[in-house]
């Protein structure tokens, strides 16, 4: 949130959706859970509540199978693989912490581009040669 008056609180059942591709793992900070949904969407919940986010920071990791990354700021509700990510939580104001209402705020985030399907490959051979290659084509897979 840009107005330093006002905190996000993200409750147990409230989430920090991340939209992501290739998803292996997740690394969250102590205090922190995740769900993957639908194969490319982590729910990161807090363990205890409220969390105000930024206080104090927390970094969540994604372990994909992308060796590139990009920004995630295409708008929510677009076909996009590259949609924003989403805060669900709760408005508070700082710095008594009075919950003023629910709400949800969008935001951009570097994460995994889109890991491309796997191509497939004809392998046309005959006898101990077409034995070989297959052997040689499993060892640098």
């Amino acid at each position: 949130m840009a107005n330093p008056s006002y905190v996000w609180g993200v409750y147990t059942n409230d989430a920090i959706v991340l939209p992501s591709q290739g998803i292996l793992n997740v690394i969250t900070p102590p205090g922190w859970t995740y769900t993957i949904e639908d194969t490319n969407s982590i729910h990161l919940r807090p363990t205890t509540q409220p969390v105000f986010v930024g206080e104090p920071d927390v970094t969540f990791s994604v372990l994909s199978s992308s060796t590139a990354s990009t920004m995630y700021s295409d708008p929510l509700g677009s076909a996009s693989p590259y949609a924003m990510g989403l805060v669900l939580g709760n408005v508070f104001t700082v710095p008594d912490y009075v919950n003023l209402a629910g709400g949800y705020e969008s935001f951009a985030f570097l994460g995994p581009q889109v890991v491309p399907e796997p191509g497939v490959s004809v392998l046309a051979c005959a006898g101990a040669l077409c034995l070989l290659m297959r052997r040689l084509r499993h060892a640098h897979a």
